[in-house]
């Protein structure tokens, strides 16, 4: 996938998903997306203000919004009136909060990535169930998608470099180290720095460690060649 900053993603996700919910009226979203293993980082598009987004992402307030814990625990979507305190971090003032209704859908895959999507209704809401129910697959299979194509871009993290990750690729598929200087045609002392150069990039122990780190951060490529 080609490098593109996180506002570009953002940008089009936010694009996509103001298209996608426009039949569902004058709704707010919340798209979400997190490494359940490294929870601090995500990525967060909303319908909400500038400054609503700053603040619930620089704050972090992703990591006690209930509706984000809720959806953790979850694979299938749910009404907030079956989250506990669904609110909390939406608005400030509890006479506000009453008249919010949302429903929330989740997604996790393999490498313990997350997305969420909850589209919220602050008024008119008397047939907002109504509204939401037959659309319950659909926005299903809009989140699936806007999963496929969002990426957690993480600064704190150093890029590993291509030949890294074909090390790492195929230690993860079972070959010794042996087995992948054979097969990139390198030396057996060049694939153990290259795993020491990944193991110290990805703050981990050993190259075992690395893997799984890797892993777990979608790092690694799908596919060789």
């Amino acid at each position: 996938m080609d490098h593109i900053s996180e506002s570009a993603i953002i940008a089009q996700a936010g694009d996509v998903l103001r298209q996608r919910l426009a039949p569902l009226g004058e709704i707010d979203f919340l798209y979400l997306r997190q490494n359940k293993l490294a929870p601090c980082e995500a990525l967060v598009v909303t319908s909400h203000s500038q400054e609503w987004r700053q603040d619930y992402h620089q704050r972090r307030r992703y990591l006690k919004d209930p509706v984000v814990l809720a959806a953790r625990q979850r694979v299938s979507p749910f009404n907030w009136q079956d989250c506990s305190r669904p609110n909390a971090g939406l608005c400030e003032a509890g006479s506000q909060c009453q008249r919010v209704k949302g429903y929330t859908f989740a997604v996790h895959d393999p490498q313990q990535q997350m997305s969420l999507l909850s589209i919220i209704r602050r008024h008119d809401n008397l047939t907002f169930s109504q509204d939401v129910i037959p659309r319950l697959a659909d926005l299903q299979m809009l989140l699936v998608a806007l999963h496929e194509k969002t990426v957690i871009l993480r600064d704190d993290v150093p890029a590993l470099s291509a030949r890294e990750q074909e090390v790492l690729l195929w230690s993860s598929r079972g070959k010794t180290y042996g087995e992948v200087a054979v097969i990139l045609g390198i030396q057996l002392s060049t694939v153990k720095f290259h795993i020491a150069n990944a193991t110290r990039k990805l703050g981990v122990s050993n190259g075992k460690h690395a893997i799984r780190r890797a892993l777990e951060l979608n790092y690694l490529p799908s596919s060789l060649y």
